[in-house]
């Protein structure tokens, strides 16, 4: 009887922790995903440090996406760049999980739209007016 009720109990729980996801709420994935979002930025340090040498920066595909010029974050050399990579790595997932569940298309932020836009993909940074930029020329 013991190891009926244990059984039982395991099954229960088992489908309890899996069921946790989706229990969610549509406001509580979108601002986990905005969440995720603030920490690549912050940790990217693109809006904390000052540019006064383009060569100091880097960029990197934020959003896993077909189209060659969307989505590309600057990051600060001095950061860890495999800690960037996994925590864009987590936004995508959570990207993708909220695309899937809540059936939404690709623009879900305004700032992570996932949309062809027909330009060329960046070649390199510039600093402007003390701030990183992406620049698409040669």
């Amino acid at each position: 009887m013991k190891q009926k009720i244990f059984i039982l109990l395991a099954i229960c729980l088992s489908l309890g922790s899996c069921s946790n996801d989706d229990s969610t709420t549509r406001e509580e994935d979108l601002a986990k995903l905005a969440t995720l979002y603030s920490d690549v930025l912050d940790y990217s340090q693109m809006f904390a440090k000052s540019c006064t040498n383009p060569e100091e920066w880097g960029f990197t595909k934020l959003i896993e996406s077909a189209c060659p010029n969307d989505g590309y974050i600057l990051y600060h050399k001095s950061i860890n760049f495999k800690t960037l990579q996994d925590k864009i790595r987590k936004y995508n997932r959570q990207l993708k999980y909220v695309k899937k569940k809540w059936n939404l298309d690709g623009s879900i932020a305004s700032k992570t739209s996932d949309i062809c836009t027909g330009s060329v993909p960046p070649k390199s940074v510039k600093c402007f007016e003390n701030r990183p930029q992406l620049s698409y020329e040669p």
